[in-house]
């Protein structure tokens, strides 16, 4: 059975994350209000960080690294009512985006490269 995660929005501050996650705000508080999703401020980075911790297990280390990039490239993309993503969706961007990490660490940027 995949694992998938919804959101719905059902007025003005008034949404609801289906499969229940923890917002992670022992992690980094961004919003104690809550999730958000559809643009790039702290409730949808907080959602972002619940996501990947959620996705990848629990592992913190992991969901640091990728959370705010997760957001950039799903959560603030998403339509402002609804939204629905799967697990393996969701571990498919986040290996993409430690992949993209690691080549970043690796080639230095071009401008270092001109004698």
């Amino acid at each position: 059975m995949s694992i998938y995660y919804e959101g719905h929005r059902h007025g003005v501050g008034e949404s609801t994350v289906r499969r229940t996650i923890d917002p992670r705000n022992d992690v980094i508080n961004h919003s104690p209000n809550g999730f958000e999703w559809g643009y790039g401020g702290s409730g949808p980075a907080q959602l972002a960080l619940a996501l990947s911790c959620d996705a990848l297990d629990g592992d913190v280390r992991r969901a640091r690294r990728v959370y705010q990039d997760l957001k950039w490239r799903l959560v603030s993309r998403w339509d402002q009512d609804h939204w629905m993503v799967t697990r393996d969706e969701l571990l498919a961007v986040i290996e993409d985006i430690e992949r993209e990490q690691r080549i970043e660490h690796v080639i230095p940027p071009t401008e270092d490269l001109d004698d």
